[in-house]
């Protein structure tokens, strides 16, 4: 096929496609996003952290960008400001950045969200653990019952947070003196396997005379001691967890990892690894087994969210609440963490901050603020176009600017715009243009120019764009003062007549 000489000629045209999927475009038009979203974290008040329910408690924490990402052009969309003195901020914010049906006008919508406590990329596990989890600890070696789950995206890192919580639980656990009886269990396919069991044996749970379900005694429990054995457990059982490769990550987690540590108190800590969720249109590309699988884990989330709602109600309703743990072997392996009138619950969601993973991190933000129970005033969302996001913060230099048009522009003035606009993106094109070109000229070019003169279809485009969006606004801002396009503000005196040209425009020709 390519050596027919159409098809040759077919590899050497230049594309001309104009239809790109969201992803696409933000990487592309990165340039234009980063200093609106730049601009709004710096007005951004921090929000101190503060919790509302005891029983059920919240947690957001936000990983940094992968390399991978950023070399693919993947952008910051989530800003969580900590206030001073603060290892967790009260709220985040998420930016989905977006075009209008045009795919020409870009627009940000942000959605606000109240939690328990954020933790930002510069947060450390150890803060994640002091904030959220050490208190969960403590209730259960006074005989309490504790549950920790961590909820996300594959590729969040929530296996690499509850990890090395593992490992700051077992080190205070251990600080005391006490002993632990270890059991590791993973639920895949709404089935029960012992994790701890050299050929992962599927446990069967079985009720008990009250209707509650007990692990048998066929599971392997492990006693530990110490630090070093705890953590050796922990590190076996991860191993033999189910894993496979996907999209988003290269060791994603196919099924929830369950430890459950029982002490002579009569407490449970219970430290949930939940398998991550998934959208079916992220799984467009897998086999049907692995299609299969997701489905499988969305059912038993929705099954352990319903559980959470409930249990979040139940503090309203002095815990009258029905709360449907049987729906899924998962909640039903959990059953006491809501049923126990003492138990203690956490949740810490997971979040990517790529521009690309805009839609998972706001479903999961969204899942987690449900859970929470907080009032729907915990929450917010606006809509702005690009150009919004500067208006204000021009002043008065933006507006005066504004009042030239850029046909106006001497040579001077035409380099300083060059060399400023878009935060320097264009700031090579200066040596590249004739020193004396002016304004006029430059605004003569055309985008085939501009796009030969930047090496870049997408930045020349987006060039000819930032050119035309000051024009229309010194058109705009001529119009609100009563000055003709293409005048200056000190143009025509006050006793002349308005200047009239057949055929001028705002835009140019």
């Amino acid at each position: 096929w390519k050596s027919c000489p159409r098809a040759m000629d077919r590899d050497d045209e230049v594309s001309t496609r104009q239809m790109f999927d969201k992803n696409t475009l933000r990487r592309m038009h990165s340039s234009s996003f980063i200093p609106a979203l730049e601009q709004f974290a710096q007005a951004l008040q921090p929000v101190p952290a503060a919790a509302t329910n005891p029983r059920l408690a919240v947690y957001v924490r936000k990983r940094p960008l992968f390399e991978k990402e950023i070399a693919q052009g993947d952008f910051d969309a989530v800003a969580a400001p900590i206030p001073e003195g603060h290892i967790a901020a009260g709220a985040c914010v998420i930016h989905s950045c977006q075009f209008q049906a045009d795919l020409k006008t870009p627009y940000v919508t942000q959605s606000w969200f109240r939690f328990d406590g954020v933790f930002g990329e510069t947060s450390s596990t150890e803060d994640v653990y002091d904030h959220g989890a050490q208190r969960l600890v403590a209730h259960a070696l006074e005989g309490g019952i504790a549950s920790l789950f961590m909820f996300g995206q594959t590729g969040s890192g929530k296996t690499f947070t509850l990890t090395g919580i593992e490992q700051l639980c077992a080190h205070d656990i251990f600080s005391t003196g006490t002993t632990a009886d270890v059991t590791f269990l993973e639920v895949a396919a709404d089935r029960i396997y012992d994790l701890l069991e050299e050929n992962r044996q599927e446990v069967i749970l079985r009720a008990d005379s009250q209707g509650n379900f007990v692990i048998p005694k066929e599971a392997i429990t492990v006693t530990v001691s110490n630090y070093e054995e705890c953590t050796a457990v922990m590190r076996a059982a991860h191993r033999a967890r189910a894993t496979e490769s996907t999209g988003a990550n290269d060791t994603s987690s196919r099924s929830h990892a369950i430890c459950i540590l029982r002490f002579p108190t009569g407490g449970t800590l219970m430290l949930t690894d939940l398998a991550g969720s998934e959208r079916s249109k992220d799984s467009m590309y897998h086999t049907k087994e692995r299609q299969r699988e997701g489905a499988e884990i969305n059912s038993s989330l929705h099954a352990l969210k319903e559980c959470m709602r409930s249990l979040a109600a139940s503090k309203r309703d002095d815990g009258l609440t029905h709360i449907p743990f049987r729906a899924s072997s998962l909640t039903k392996l959990m059953a006491e963490a809501f049923t126990s009138p003492d138990a203690k619950v956490a949740v810490i969601c997971t979040v990517s901050p790529a521009c690309s993973d805009t839609e998972h991190s706001i479903g999961t933000l969204r899942t987690g603020f449900g859970l929470s129970g907080r009032p729907a005033t915990g929450s917010n969302y606006s809509e702005k176009r690009l150009d919004d996001f500067f208006n204000g913060a021009r002043g008065q230099r933006g507006a005066a600017a504004r009042d030239m048009h850029p046909k106006r522009w001497d040579a001077a003035k035409l380099r300083q715009w060059l060399s400023e606009v878009n935060r320097g993106a264009y700031r090579d094109l200066v040596s590249k243009i004739p020193a004396n070109t002016t304004g006029a000229m430059f605004c003569r070019f055309g985008e085939q120019r501009l796009v030969q003169l930047c090496g870049s279809d997408v930045e020349g485009r987006n060039l000819s764009r930032l050119l035309k969006r000051e024009m229309d606004a010194s058109a705009a801002a001529q119009k609100e003062n009563n000055i003709p396009p293409g005048a200056s503000k000190a143009g025509p005196s006050r006793g002349s007549p308005p200047v009239s040209r057949p055929g001028s425009a705002a835009g140019g020709r």
